[in-house]
């Protein structure tokens, strides 16, 4: 893989990352906690469960950018060092898979961003996606397609999302599942801030 597809990927991440946290840092704590609908979380919600993919991300990225393998989770979650659903009073058994939010019922989705609140909330935001930003800036373009067992360790079956650890993808795979699924949430953050009458685009 070509060093410049590497650099448009990992400026992609940081671009999308920096338009999570601009959408969302100016927003009151009312309006992020706010559910806008009977099957839609709130903004709040979103920005929380991109926060906790790209936490799982730099998890799993090597803590050597020059190192040649990949072994799993050789770093840890902030989510788990810190041990924050515990600090913030959550339980992990509705947090949904990997408590990352997928498969989560929407009525409790909907209650956890006030439970976390706004500050804590953008804080872990902006911890995790920094830690991200940095462990893909430092990966080199040869290690991209090289094999391993990365984040992307799930499949949907019948409409529900259950684990399948050691699933085999590639750095290049799980780097462009997440600016795919991250810019998606932030589509949903975008709409979400036009309902509350506020500018919707990031980007324009």
């Amino acid at each position: 893989m070509g060093g410049h597809v590497a650099e448009f990927i990992v400026q992609r991440i940081h671009m999308v990352h920096g338009w999570l946290l601009q959408t969302t840092e100016e927003l009151s704590e009312e309006e992020l906690c706010r559910s806008l609908g009977a099957s839609s979380p709130p903004i709040g919600w979103h920005l929380w469960h991109i926060a906790r993919w790209a936490d799982r991300l730099q998890a799993s990225l090597p803590s050597n950018p020059l190192s040649s393998s990949f072994p799993s989770n050789p770093n840890k979650e902030v989510w788990k060092t810190e041990n924050l659903a515990a600090q913030w009073n959550l339980d992990r058994k509705i947090l949904g898979t990997f408590e990352e939010g997928s498969g989560m019922d929407v009525d409790r989705a909907s209650a956890l961003p006030q439970k976390i609140g706004k500050n804590p909330l953008l804080d872990y935001a902006r911890r995790v996606f920094t830690l991200a930003d940095t462990a893909v800036s430092g990966l080199r373009p040869e290690q991209l397609p090289q094999a391993r067992s990365g984040i992307m360790d799930y499949e949907v079956v019948d409409g529900r999302i259950r684990p399948v650890p050691g699933k085999t993808t590639t750095i290049a795979a799980d780097l462009i599942f997440h600016i795919s699924h991250a810019n998606r949430h932030l589509g949903m953050i975008e709409a979400l801030r036009g309902l509350l009458g506020k500018k919707g685009t990031a980007t324009a």
